[in-house]
């Protein structure tokens, strides 16, 4: 009895475990300043920041490989960021500190590619060319993130169309809850005019992701606009 009284504890937090294992492989065809690959969870977005990652590989004859496992408690995915460096000697501390100061900042430096936590190879021309390096294998989430992000730097209603074309994507469920977050009625001309007004957004996601307690807990939100 109280093996199954142990076990019927246990299940509610092991259901809630979800650990990811990923590869992060990628070649630098001119790897002069690129000696050294990190990946840190760790970011300026404060709701998808993690400390819980920070690796660092050498870079051997252009080539590095990161792998680790990462567990998303109860996420649908984690974000990262893959930077490039002639020193190994950096720190996570140094490294947190240089996000905190807005030293380094995620999706602005050209030797540091905002990514997910996925298996995907990339394929660079040399460090400051990561930003935006070819993803050459897998990756499937990540250049997702990139289309979001060119859609939503268009600031043309693109970003509807990326949900339209990805209706089951986690990427486009944050879409939606991001602005959602951000949406001021005050300003409706404004958001809509950008992104799309969040019904029409929650709308084109698939019946899996409404139906979904997170989908529940997000349209009560977006009704309550």
């Amino acid at each position: 009895m109280k093996r199954v009284v142990l076990l019927f504890l246990l299940f509610p937090f092991s259901s809630m475990a979800q650990t990811i294992k990923f590869t992060v492989q990628g070649t630098v065809e001119n790897p002069k300043g690129a000696k050294f690959a990190y990946l840190t969870t760790k970011s300026q977005q404060v709701p998808v920041s993690s400390d819980k990652i920070f690796l660092v590989v050498p870079v051997v004859d252009g080539k590095f490989e990161i792998k680790g496992s990462f567990d998303l408690v109860g996420k649908d995915m984690q974000y990262a960021s893959l930077l490039l460096d002639e020193r190994g000697d950096i720190s996570q501390e140094e490294v947190n500190s240089k996000f905190n100061q807005f030293i380094w900042v995620t999706g602005r430096e050209k030797f540091m590619r905002r990514m997910i936590l996925e298996d995907v190879k990339f394929e660079v021309l040399e460090r400051d060319e990561l930003k935006n390096g070819k993803i050459v294998s897998g990756g499937k989430l990540t250049k997702e993130l990139r289309e979001l992000e060119n859609a939503n730097k268009a600031a043309d209603r693109s970003t509807l169309d990326f949900i339209r074309n990805h209706p089951d994507s986690p990427v486009s469920f944050e879409a939606v809850g991001n602005v959602t977050s951000l949406y001021n009625p005050k300003k409706k001309e404004y958001f809509e005019g950008i992104w799309g007004s969040p019904k029409e957004m929650y709308d084109l996601l698939s019946p899996k992701l409404k139906n979904s307690k997170k989908g529940q807990a997000l349209k009560k939100k977006v009704d309550a606009l």
